[in-house]
């Protein structure tokens, strides 16, 4: 998934390109991005793979129309994450596993579930995930949220 590599490609190019021609914003060009590279070393052998892209904006408005639109990039290869540390990351992995892909995402940085109860719960740190794991039984993984055996583990 994600943005073709190209030796000689101009990133902040391809990602405004994206941006106004897949998420119809217009209002978008490099001058708008703060930051905007690949993460990780490339691979010559790899050539399927595609690295992810950090992007900074300037305005926390273009953030959140992206955030918003990023909709429209379903059945691309292409999709849209907040960047988590790397504690965040890990609970948030565990959370998808326990609770299912459906009842978890990020928002501002935050973690949050969608209990079976339906009451939203917004994780900090692990401490929140494993209180929630004691109360909440294992829900049934309806097809297509994970392979319903990954179990969580309290460590």
């Amino acid at each position: 998934m994600g943005v073709s590599e190209s030796g000689t490609e101009d990133c902040g190019a391809v990602i405004c390109d994206i941006l106004k021609s897949k998420m119809g914003l217009k209002d978008v060009n490099k001058s708008t991005l703060t930051l905007c590279h690949k993460l990780g070393a490339t691979n010559g052998n790899e050539h399927n793979k595609h690295r992810p892209v950090l992007v900074k904006f300037e305005r926390y408005e273009l953030r959140t129309a992206v955030w918003r639109a990023k909709t429209l990039l379903k059945g691309t290869s292409i999709s849209v994450k907040e960047f988590l540390t790397k504690p965040r990351q890990i609970i948030f992995n565990k959370a998808r596993l326990y609770f299912g892909v459906r009842c978890c995402w990020t928002q501002e940085g935050v973690i949050q579930i969608k209990t079976s109860d339906g009451k939203r719960h917004r994780m900090v740190g692990k401490e929140d995930l494993d209180c929630l794991v004691d109360i909440y039984p294992r829900r049934s993984t309806p097809a297509g949220e994970g392979s319903g055996t990954a179990k969580y583990k309290n460590k």
